[in-house]
């Protein structure tokens, strides 16, 4: 008789152990994804005042990785893929009213992870300024869903989310695609 006493006592001390620490992992990662530091690349975002949008070749050269015959003042870096370049086709500097607009945008459309295609044929690059200097570049591809960022002495890639067809069409409205970019 004791031992069945017993043996529903620790069935009853299981089941609440493990109910315990199902609960301790949901907080813990709820507190990861609420407390985690911001990425260096988004605060130094955050912390801009100016944006250089450049309207990019979006197909970029099959030589990828070697030296290309564009200088820097017609053509924007592609760093993940080490000295690549593409031709700029047009650009605008933001600031004020549409510059907030088109930082929060980013800062929305982005995500951690995620899967993407790969392919990365950019058509915006985007250098953010603080005063005038330098803070953060990147170019999106809106095919893939990706754009790179610094981390430590390479790039990696960060996702875009999903739902940037509004932060796309705002992008297009302020700097036009290109005829042949133009979906039908």
């Amino acid at each position: 008789m004791a031992d069945v006493r017993y043996m529903k006592i620790f069935c009853l001390v299981l089941k609440w152990s493990f109910i315990a620490i199902i609960v301790l992992i949901v907080l813990g990662f709820s507190a990861f994804l609420i407390f985690r530091p911001a990425s260096p690349f988004k605060s130094a975002l955050a912390s801009s005042d100016r944006l250089e949008l450049y309207l990019l070749q979006s197909k970029i050269p099959p030589t990828l990785g070697s030296e290309q015959a564009l200088d820097e003042e017609t053509s924007f870096p592609i760093r993940a893929y080490g000295a690549t370049r593409t031709p700029i086709l047009g650009h605008v500097t933001l600031t004020g009213k549409k510059f907030n607009e088109i930082r929060k945008g980013f800062l929305s459309a982005t995500r951690p992870g995620g899967f993407q295609a790969m392919c990365h044929y950019p058509i915006y690059g985007f250098r953010f300024y603080r005063a005038d200097k330098l803070v953060a570049e990147t170019s999106i591809c809106f095919h893939c869903g990706n754009f790179y960022v610094p981390k430590g002495s390479h790039y990696d890639w960060e996702s875009l989310s999903p739902f940037t067809s509004g932060f796309q069409k705002r992008l297009n409205e302020i700097l036009p695609l290109p005829p042949e970019n133009k979906k039908s």
